[in-house]
């Protein structure tokens, strides 16, 4: 992994040398330190990785892994040469296609192109945004790194929090894919180019229109497995090289250990791994269930009990490394792990993060049905699903399947017209989830209204009371009209499900979250699922391959049947890793309520107070 980052005047006048050295610092304070080569070229200065990064009039910074190397020098050399950088491919590649470049690249990276003929910056972001990349825009100034941190060390930086992206997440909605918790800083999003020159202003475009593609029809059910087990096995594979330090995260679950299984078998020694165990928290432990694949694969397996630590301590540690508010709770146990893994010399760790997402487990298929007027066969689907999740709690699952995924197409009918299916879908979920009737036809009426008339409504029935409770209300106040009374959703078949979900901004957080911590730790973790080829031969499945009996990602569970123990290819039941950051937050309840009672910056959007404690309550 390399760290990126340039900052260049688009006036022409010659950069500050005190910014750039302030910049410049930020950097290179990561322990990975192999990357400390910079260029200043009077108004342009890029830091960038340490092979050699220019080629004629280009000047090329990258965080790039291309696993088609050997195919992009056969294609751009007349006379390959054994010792090519990533820079030149990079650069020879820009030189022959331009920004249709990224078409042709199969792997991880971001870089950044300065097109010294033309004046003109090129940024660029991999398909899924498994490497980060951000940029402040403050003309006459451009500037761009793979952390946000450094882009915060600008003395052009204002600090203006974007109280959009905040108050989105705060009502559970998610905020534009572009935006970060602050005005000024903006994400480059996954599968996405960014140029800007002298005479123009920044222009962003998506270079992966994953709707467009396709894979052969087959007949056999085998030739899909066979192909699917293939690409995943070469994603594996692909992401081993280039160092023998290698280690994997195994959890009990399908994604890990299928990666955990494909990366024994190519590695020349037993893979180590590192697990994460709470034997305090019965229903988020995995151990049991580690240790089955463990002995199954033929790994060497270590554990890390999670559910005494210190969690504020973490939080703590942590933060200085991530540059922007905390998403994803039980990230602190990447950097356990991290730390673990780092203390016993390994410098890459494989994950299975985010393979239920990039696979699909499909149960939007239960709503593409439900639209089209079998909500039958939605419940059979969703009732299947929620056998496989826990069978003791089927209903309680079931429920929560309707109402989450099923209720929000009712106005979606209702502004389509379909008043027969509207009506079957009302009567269907409310026999469910056992609301009234009454109360579900009001509220998704209201949801079809216009935003005057829906503000008139919510507040009249004291709804607004309730959803911003735990909100400070100058804050809600000053929120956009359509993060508080958001649109209606619009209809997805289970193939759109997939691609949104794939390109989400949730996913590019969890990645960046990710990168973060691997620069503060100096490791690298390697994510075989984010893999562009992979992605889209799963999107074009058809949709019995990837939800078949309630099974989710059943393709893999037939791809992996002889490497895998059946208790992680079909488990009777599913632990919920949440439990265990809840244990933890009463385990630390006092110290982490006095943190928050203590904190000026969080009182500026929550009411404090409703999170205190009461006498027999948690702060959960």
């Amino acid at each position: 992994m390399h760290i990126v980052g340039g900052l260049i005047r688009l006036d022409d006048v010659p950069l500050e040398l005190d910014i750039v050295a302030k910049f410049h610092k930020v950097l290179c304070s990561s322990p990975l330190q192999n990357c400390i080569i910079s260029h200043q070229k009077a108004a342009v200065f890029i830091h960038s990785s340490p092979d050699e990064n220019q080629y004629n009039h280009l000047l090329v910074a990258h965080n790039a892994q291309l696993f088609n190397r050997d195919e992009l020098i056969r294609t751009l050399c007349p006379a390959p040469q054994d010792n090519i950088t990533t820079s030149e491919i990079i650069a020879l590649a820009y030189d022959k296609w331009g920004t249709k470049c990224v078409d042709h690249f199969w792997g991880d990276f971001a870089f950044a192109i300065w097109d010294r003929a033309e004046q003109k910056l090129v940024l660029a972001r991999d398909h899924v945004g498994v490497r980060s990349l951000f940029y402040l825009y403050c003309a006459p100034y451009f500037a761009f790194a793979s952390n946000m941190n450094a882009l915060k060390s600008l003395p052009f930086f204002n600090q203006v929090i974007d109280d959009e992206y905040i108050g989105a997440f705060l009502l559970k909605q998610r905020p534009p894919i572009e935006k970060t918790s602050f005005q000024q800083i903006r994400r480059l999003p996954s599968g996405h180019i960014l140029e800007v020159s002298r005479e123009k202003s920044p222009k962003v475009w998506s270079h992966w229109d994953l709707s467009a593609t396709s894979i052969p029809q087959y007949s056999n059910e085998q030739r899909y497995i066979e192909e699917f087990y293939e690409l995943f096995a070469q994603s594996v594979q692909m992401r081993m090289a280039g160092t023998t330090r290698i280690g994997a995260e195994l959890s009990g679950g399908l994604d890990s250990s299928a990666v955990t299984a494909i990366a024994h078998h190519y590695h020349a020694q037993p893979l180590t791994t590192f697990s994460a165990i709470m034997p305090d928290v019965a229903d988020s432990n995995e151990e049991a269930t580690i240790r089955i694949t463990a002995n199954y694969v033929g790994v060497q397996p270590n554990f890390f009990r999670i559910d005494n630590v210190d969690l504020p301590a973490l939080l703590q540690e942590m933060h200085p490394y991530i540059g922007d508010f905390y998403h994803a709770p039980n990230e602190f146990v990447v950097w356990i792990l991290g730390k673990l893994a780092r203390k016993q010399g390994f410098d890459v760790i494989l994950t299975g993060h985010d393979g239920n997402t990039m696979l699909s487990d499909a149960e939007r298929y239960a709503s593409e049905v439900a639209f089209r007027g079998d909500w039958q066969l939605a419940d059979q689907i969703i009732s299947a699903v929620s056998m496989k999740m826990n069978p003791n709690e089927l209903e309680k699952y079931r429920r929560n399947y309707f109402r989450q995924d099923l209720e929000p197409l009712l106005p979606l009918l209702l502004r389509k017209g379909d008043l027969r299916n509207f009506w079957r879908g009302l009567c269907t979920v409310q026999s469910v989830t056992q609301d009234s009737k009454i109360v579900l036809l009001a509220r998704n009426i209201t949801a079809t209204l216009p935003i005057n008339v829906k503000k008139r409504i919510v507040k009249r029935l004291l709804l607004w009371r309730r959803t911003f409770q735990h909100m400070n209300s100058e804050f809600v106040a000053r929120l956009p009209a359509r993060i508080i009374y958001p649109a209606p959703e619009i209809f997805l078949t289970e193939r759109d499900a997939h691609i949104f979900s794939a390109r989400q901004v949730m996913v590019n957080i969890a990645s960046e979250l990710r990168e973060a911590l691997s620069y503060g730790l100096g490791i690298d973790f390697r994510h075989p699922y984010a893999d562009r080829r992979l992605i889209e031969y799963t999107l074009n499945l058809p949709p019995q391959l990837k939800i078949r009996d309630g099974w989710g990602r059943w393709v893999l569970r037939a791809a992996m049947q002889e490497k895998l123990p059946k208790e992680v290819l079909w488990p009777r039941s599913h632990t919920i890793m949440s439990h265990n950051f809840f244990h933890l937050i009463e385990l630390h309840q006092k110290q982490l309520w006095d943190m928050a009672n203590s904190s000026p910056n969080l009182q500026n959007y929550l009411r404090i107070e409703y999170f205190q404690p009461k006498p027999h309550q948690s702060l959960n």
